[in-house]
């Protein structure tokens, strides 16, 4: 969990005083989502200067009437102001336009100001002041935020810690204050930024934008109209949201196929909102570019962790990626790089971990293997790692894989690699990996450390029940790399040749003898052939990233299927096979397996 040096982030749920806002008002802030809300302070007695920068240019001419306040008690010398530039006399806050001193009586206070001021081009700044001279819990962290980056919502000054004025997105927060703003029209609503799209040719595509209220009735309904490639449409969508001032809802929907490969604008507008012309019709159109390909490939990032029996925090990497593989058994890769314990295969990774564990998705993105980008010890790598799928891989990889000989003694892996588009440059190459599950030793290098048996994090997650009962552990371990590619940094030469056709696919096989399958101390990581497999990874070797993956079991004949398994299966569906943590087998292993059929269906059977 991130912690800044001399502050302290606590979330609390505060009650609000409500504030309707007349039918030509609006609130004005970083959020209105109060649940949200947390402290932010020095821990220090000083005096707060606190404020946020309307610069909007749709509120210009509109009016600036009050403020909405987040007070705290033991606090004194409140104060609520407008200036047009913020700065200092004497070392104290010296407001231009208003200041009105009050005394909270509640934990939200609205403060209306002397008269009405005008927005112009250059904005505004709207905020408050108060002085701490008692140190309480509450005292310690006085200011009511929200999580943010926004650099305009909040500036901050005290008379100790931050001398001089200044914005600060480097905290990730925002002051939860919210301005009244009147004259605004009562049904208005603006278009966010569209994000460019991928699609490919006469295939349906599935289109979000976002609809900011601008109005004082917030936003109901909203009638829109679109354009792309010399297509048009409207739509009607149903939406609650609010009169907070930027407050959105998501509209989804379809977009025309595409007959023809290529880039194509689109162009989006808000006709209407609750059925009314838009007052904000005149700037609420966006354009944004949409990349249709003959065959869009499928993304499934590489996720890298490292970890360590000996690290006690690992567990959770451990759990993470065990979780995940339930969650998504198709489409999740995850490979786990041990150091210091008996599944270390190598040490060159080093320089790219600051700490165990450690995860890297797609060689770019470095994030916690359980916790995710998350600030909070909750469950969230599927949500980063979920976001990433999303970014545009510039080709398909798939993966099969044969046992060489009868005794299993080596593997060959055969990569094909399907590029979206025609390039004349080749910087691609596919690095290799052999994984292994269920591994499991006695020796003290197999012995997972855990720091948390006293239960006070994940214990709601069943999956960390191990860990938390002992300090020390035997589990099974998976997704373990017990052997890479000679050049798995930066894939195996020849894997890509020039040129590349699009829609054309390369093939390329690599070979691992089991043999090879060691530890750094010589010891083999081969402890049972069933439960290994193959992971590839497409390489742009321009920034070294990893734009694709692709995983597979490693094929057999069944020889040893499950008795009579054909015979229950009259219609003869296809069956896929699972282990109890989620990994896709070729074939039913001994003991109890998850079966998952083509209609539908998952069952559990057992192989004696």
């Amino acid at each position: 969990m991130k912690r800044l040096a001399i502050s302290i982030f606590t979330f609390i749920v505060f009650l609000a005083v409500n504030v309707n806002a007349d039918a030509q008002g609006i609130k004005y802030g970083a959020s209105d989502d109060e649940s949200a809300e947390g402290t932010w302070g020095t821990n220090k007695k000083e005096n707060y200067d606190v404020a946020i920068h309307i610069t909007d240019a749709s509120l210009i001419g509109k009016t600036v009437t009050g403020i909405i306040v987040p007070t705290v008690p033991n606090t004194t010398n409140w104060k609520a102001w407008l200036t047009k530039d913020l700065k200092l006399v004497d070392k104290q806050n010296a407001p231009d336009i208003d200041s009105v001193k009050f005394s909270p009586s509640d934990k939200k206070v609205t403060i209306m100001f002397s008269s009405p001021y005008t927005i112009t081009q250059d904005g505004v700044y709207v905020g408050y002041s108060f002085d701490v001279s008692t140190l309480t819990d509450e005292t310690k962290t006085p200011v009511l935020v929200v999580g943010s980056n926004d650099a305009e919502k909040f500036y901050l000054h005290t008379s100790r810690t931050y001398t001089k004025w200044a914005s600060r997105p480097s905290l990730g927060i925002a002051s939860a204050l919210a301005v009244i703003i009147e004259g605004v029209p009562a049904n208005a609503a603006a278009i966010g930024s569209l994000e460019s799209a991928a699609t490919q040719i006469k295939q349906p595509t599935n289109y979000t934008f976002h609809v900011l209220n601008h109005g004082s009735a917030g936003v109901n309904s909203v009638d829109y109209s679109y354009s792309v490639a010399g297509k048009t449409g409207t739509g009607h969508a149903n939406l609650s949201i609010d009169a907070f001032y930027n407050k959105s809802g998501d509209v989804s929907f379809n977009l025309p196929e595409f007959d023809d490969p290529g880039n194509y604008t689109l162009k989006l507008a808000i006709d209407k909102v609750n059925g009314e012309t838009n007052a904000d019709a005149a700037i609420s159109t966006q354009s944004s570019e949409i990349t249709v390909y003959k065959v869009l490939p499928v993304h499934r990032p590489l996720l890298e962790e490292y970890t360590g029996t000996w690290c006690g925090y690992c567990p959770r990497g451990f759990v993470g990626l065990q979780r995940m593989n339930l969650l998504d058994p198709e489409n999740f890769i995850g490979i786990s790089f041990h150091n210091g314990d008996a599944m270390e295969i190598t040490t060159s990774f080093d320089n790219n971990v600051k700490g165990f564990p450690d995860a890297w998705i797609d060689r770019y993105h470095e994030t916690d293997p359980y916790i995710g980008d998350n600030t909070t010890n909750s469950f969230g790598i599927d949500k980063v790692y979920s976001a990433l799928a999303k970014t545009i891989a510039p080709a398909d990889i798939s993966l099969s894989a044969k046992w060489t000989d009868e005794n299993k003694t080596a593997v060959t892996a055969t990569s094909s690699v399907s590029f979206a588009l025609d390039q004349s440059s080749n910087h691609w190459r596919v690095a290799y990996f052999l994984i292994a599950d269920s591994l499991h030793g006695t020796t003290s290098r197999w012995q997972q450390h855990s720091y948390y048996t006293d239960g006070s994090m994940f214990a709601d997650d069943s999956l960390m029940a191990p860990f938390i009962k002992n300090e020390y552990s035997y589990p099974y371990f998976s997704d373990v790399v017990i052997a890479t590619s000679k050049s798995w940094v930066s894939g195996e030469e020849g894997s890509i040749t020039a040129p590349i056709t699009g829609g054309i696919p390369q093939t390329f096989d690599y070979t691992f003898n089991l043999a090879d399958a060691v530890n750094t101390n010589g010891e083999s990581l081969v402890q049972d052939k069933k439960h290994i497999r193959v992971v590839a990874a497409l390489i742009d070797t321009e920034t070294g990233h990893v734009v694709n993956a692709a995983k597979i079991g490693i094929s057999q004949p069944e020889t040893n299927g499950i008795n009579n398994l054909d015979a229950a299966n009259p219609l003869k569906v296809s069956l896929t096979y699972y282990s109890i943590d989620g990994k896709r087998l070729t074939a039913p292993q001994h003991g109890l397996n998850i079966v998952k059929t083509s209609d539908g269906k998952t069952f559990k059977i057992i192989k004696k």
